[in-house]
């Protein structure tokens, strides 16, 4: 009988797929560096804790590979830029599974460790998500999703600023029987059923706090609530902007148009209580 796979395998493998799935590139690094890269280490194993010499190879093929690298990021950075930025791309999302060396009392020791780097912008695909830089949050939101919890995540900037990244010892994701599933929801049976509405709202007002209080006005029938379009060209009041608010209803049975226009008028009225008005 086939031996099962090392558990070890199995989370390497869980992360890189999941990564993947939010857009990250896998690439591979080399494991020897040359001083120089090495003494831009910028994780928290560097310095007095993990010292070069302990880490030098005796009879290494060139001074380019003949340092046993104590973080990932030197690397992730370089070709960040050189592989990518420098040729043109927009959007940088790299990560990498693989050692790192921590020098310790019988000599270095290897440690499994993810790496992730951001550069460049992200969004301008829809209304709701303008192009704009990366930012340090991004990258803690992404780690998040994998498991993290905020005092795990330590984020550094490249040398040059451009690029954001983070490393974590793979021994600190959890375990897949930590991790939370989300509960089967059953397909319904009945047909689902949409309204939009309509609303002028301030050029100020952020849609996280709007959205919220709609769905509190709203039955559990409620299915979905998105933005779906946003205007703000000719015939619109100075400070104002127009928003289009989809509703998606489905239940446990048939849905009646009374009751439906019952709901849309709540969740208006929510909406109005937060300064939000009916577009005619």
């Amino acid at each position: 009988e086939p031996e099962p796979l090392s558990p070890d395998y199995l989370k390497r493998q869980r992360i890189a797929r999941r990564l993947a799935n939010l857009g990250f590139h896998q690439t591979v690094t080399l494991g020897f560096i040359s001083p120089e890269m090495d003494a831009l280490e910028p994780g928290p194993v560097g310095g007095a804790t993990n010292p070069q010499s302990e880490r030098t190879l005796g009879n290494p093929l060139g001074v380019e590979v003949s340092v046993m690298r104590g973080s990932l990021l030197p690397s992730l950075f370089g070709i960040a830029w050189n592989k990518n930025a420098f040729r043109g791309a927009r959007k940088i999302q790299l990560f990498e599974i693989a050692p790192r060396f921590v020098s310790g009392k019988n000599g270095p020791k290897e440690d499994m460790t993810l790496g992730v780097v951001l550069s460049g912008v992200i969004g301008g695909t829809d209304p709701l998500t303008p192009e704009r830089a990366f930012v340090p949050d991004d990258l803690v939101g992404y780690l998040r999703d994998l498991g993290l919890q905020g005092d795990q995540i330590h984020v550094f900037q490249s040398p040059d600023a451009d690029a954001f990244g983070a490393e974590v010892s793979l021994g600190e994701f959890p375990a897949p029987e930590d991790r939370i599933i989300p509960q089967f929801r059953p397909f319904a049976r009945f047909p689902a059923v949409s309204r939009d509405l309509s609303l002028l709202v301030p050029a100020d007002q952020r849609y996280g706090p709007l959205a919220e209080a709609m769905r509190k006005a709203l039955p559990a029938e409620c299915s979905d609530l998105r933005c779906v379009d946003i205007y703000r060209g000719k015939g619109l009041e100075p400070g104002q902007q127009a928003w289009l608010i989809r509703m998606t209803f489905q239940g446990g049975r048939t849905l009646t148009s009374e009751e439906v226009d019952g709901w849309v008028a709540a969740a208006r009225s929510a909406a109005e209580g937060l300064g939000a008005r009916l577009r005619r």
